[in-house]
Protein backbone atom coordinates (compact mmCIF):
# COMPACT_ATOMS: atom_id res chain seq x y z
CA UNK A 1 0.00 0.00 0.00
CA UNK A 2 1.59 3.38 -0.87
CA UNK A 3 1.99 6.14 2.23
CA UNK A 4 0.89 9.29 0.86
CA UNK A 5 3.88 11.87 -0.15
CA UNK A 6 2.55 15.12 -0.91
CA UNK A 7 3.23 17.55 -4.12
CA UNK A 8 5.37 20.48 -3.31
CA UNK A 9 2.01 22.31 -3.49
CA UNK A 10 0.27 19.85 -1.46
CA UNK A 11 3.03 20.36 1.38
CA UNK A 12 2.47 24.10 1.19
CA UNK A 13 -0.50 23.91 1.92
CA UNK A 14 -0.06 20.99 4.85
CA UNK A 15 2.17 23.66 6.51
CA UNK A 16 -0.28 26.29 6.50
CA UNK A 17 -3.19 24.36 7.73
CA UNK A 18 -0.61 22.99 10.80
CA UNK A 19 0.42 26.70 11.55
CA UNK A 20 -3.18 27.66 12.60
CA UNK A 21 -5.61 27.12 14.46
CA UNK A 22 -8.26 27.46 12.05
CA UNK A 23 -8.23 27.30 8.52
CA UNK A 24 -10.37 26.62 5.33
CA UNK A 25 -8.96 24.63 2.53
CA UNK A 26 -10.47 25.88 -0.70
CA UNK A 27 -8.58 23.96 -3.85
CA UNK A 28 -9.64 22.61 -7.08
CA UNK A 29 -11.34 18.71 -7.69
CA UNK A 30 -8.58 16.76 -8.08
CA UNK A 31 -6.01 18.41 -5.85
CA UNK A 32 -5.58 16.01 -3.21
CA UNK A 33 -7.57 18.27 -0.37
CA UNK A 34 -8.71 15.08 1.53
CA UNK A 35 -5.51 13.52 1.51
CA UNK A 36 -3.93 16.67 2.74
CA UNK A 37 -6.65 17.06 5.20
CA UNK A 38 -6.03 13.27 6.73
CA UNK A 39 -1.91 14.14 6.41
CA UNK A 40 -2.19 17.02 8.31
CA UNK A 41 -4.39 15.60 11.04
CA UNK A 42 -2.15 12.64 11.66
CA UNK A 43 0.46 15.42 12.15
CA UNK A 44 -1.58 17.39 14.30
CA UNK A 45 -3.77 15.05 16.46
CA UNK A 46 -2.10 11.56 15.69
CA UNK A 47 -4.47 10.14 18.10
CA UNK A 48 -7.70 12.21 18.38
CA UNK A 49 -10.89 12.60 16.58
CA UNK A 50 -12.12 13.68 13.36
CA UNK A 51 -15.56 14.73 12.27
CA UNK A 52 -16.22 14.85 8.67
CA UNK A 53 -19.03 17.03 7.24
CA UNK A 54 -19.46 16.86 3.30
CA UNK A 55 -21.91 15.48 1.10
CA UNK A 56 -23.29 12.16 1.42
CA UNK A 57 -21.88 11.10 -1.61
CA UNK A 58 -17.80 11.97 -0.43
CA UNK A 59 -18.71 10.74 3.13
CA UNK A 60 -19.49 7.02 1.57
CA UNK A 61 -16.33 7.23 -0.86
CA UNK A 62 -13.66 9.78 -1.27
CA UNK A 63 -12.81 9.76 2.87
CA UNK A 64 -13.15 5.67 2.93
CA UNK A 65 -11.42 4.95 -0.42
CA UNK A 66 -8.29 7.93 0.57
CA UNK A 67 -7.86 6.39 3.94
CA UNK A 68 -7.29 3.03 2.29
CA UNK A 69 -5.04 4.14 -0.82
CA UNK A 70 -3.03 5.64 1.08
CA UNK A 71 -2.86 3.18 4.06
CA UNK A 72 -3.75 6.04 6.80
CA UNK A 73 -4.28 4.37 10.37
CA UNK A 74 -7.72 5.65 10.75
CA UNK A 75 -10.78 3.92 12.35
CA UNK A 76 -13.81 5.59 10.53
CA UNK A 77 -17.64 5.36 12.25
CA UNK A 78 -20.47 6.43 10.38
CA UNK A 79 -22.83 8.90 11.86
CA UNK A 80 -24.58 9.54 8.81
CA UNK A 81 -27.99 10.37 9.51
CA UNK A 82 -31.15 11.68 7.68
CA UNK A 83 -33.37 14.95 8.44
CA UNK A 84 -34.31 13.59 11.24
CA UNK A 85 -31.56 12.36 12.64
CA UNK A 86 -32.24 8.28 12.02
CA UNK A 87 -28.69 6.70 11.11
CA UNK A 88 -28.83 6.07 7.46
CA UNK A 89 -26.86 2.73 6.04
Amino acid sequence: MPQFIPHDYQQVVKDFLVNRTHAGLFLDMGYGKTAITLDTFNTVMPQGHILVVAPLNIVRSTWIDEIEKWGFNVRTQSLVVNDKDRQLT
